[in-house]
């Protein structure tokens, strides 16, 4: 969704609430069943959402959902490389919206409201066709599937990694 001046608005309220419950916010993957490889060292497992001080749910969440392919690549990346995937992803989300507004500007600073308000379509349909190819290029670049992706993304998202405020 996109506010009137052009930014983009992105609602996680969902994924940034308080556990209800406080051993909920403890549990890690392992403890809740998922498969964690046996061959990977204590610092790559998930660690526990309190002993870092964020909200690691949604995270948990998503990794419970890849597949086990997937989820054998996740663990096996460093954490450096997860985190240069997600900056990559995320300079791709910013450079979609950069392009989309060169084509059609929508910041009423720079053009009449009526101009704005005529943009609007096509600067999202624009935003979102660049958007899918910028991403498949991060993604083919570190030969990942779009869901691994994600889940990295999410994970830099959580842990409020450089990048995850570029705009």
């Amino acid at each position: 969704m996109r506010h009137a001046t052009g930014a983009v608005v992105i609602s996680l309220a969902f994924a940034c609430a308080p556990a209800a419950d406080e051993s909920a916010a403890e549990e890690t993957l392992s403890d809740r069943g998922a498969p964690v490889p046996n061959d990977i060292s204590a610092d790559e497992r998930p660690v526990r959402a309190t002993e870092r001080g964020y909200n690691l749910s949604l995270l948990e969440y998503t990794l419970e959902r890849l597949s086990e392919e997937d989820r054998q690549a996740y663990y096996s990346m460093s954490e450096r490389d997860r985190r240069d995937i997600f900056l990559n992803l995320s300079s791709a989300s910013d450079r979609s919206l950069d392009d989309a507004d060169k084509e059609y500007p929508i910041n009423i600073l720079e053009v009449t409201p009526a101009e704005a308000e005529r943009n609007m379509d096509a600067n999202y349909e624009l935003q979102q066709q660049l958007s899918a190819r910028y991403e498949q290029e991060v993604l083919d670049k570190y030969g990942i599937s779009k869901s691994l992706g994600s889940a990295i993304f999410t994970e830099g998202l959580a842990k409020k990694w450089p990048g995850s405020n570029l705009r």
